[in-house]
């Protein structure tokens, strides 16, 4: 299934209800991210950041906080 094609509002909703997927993230912006991030958190799922692109540790350190254990960083 891809992902890459539902909104940011249908994504936060699957993520809100338990989801767990990987997705393509590469034109999410930081803030997009941190939205999915804690969608992800509070619905108890899980997500993969593929094709993340270049982040600072502090940037790495907001996803890492907000995803709290619910989030994968590959590679």
């Amino acid at each position: 299934m891809a992902f890459e094609n539902k909104s940011q509002t249908e994504l936060l909703q699957l993520l809100n209800a338990g989801a767990a997927f990987s997705l393509n993230v590469g034109r999410k912006s930081q803030t997009e991210l941190l939205q999915l991030l804690n969608a992800t958190k509070a619905g108890g799922g899980h997500l993969t950041l593929l094709e993340l692109g270049p982040k600072n540790q502090t940037e790495l350190l907001q996803l890492s906080n907000a995803g709290k254990g619910h989030i994968t960083f590959p590679g």
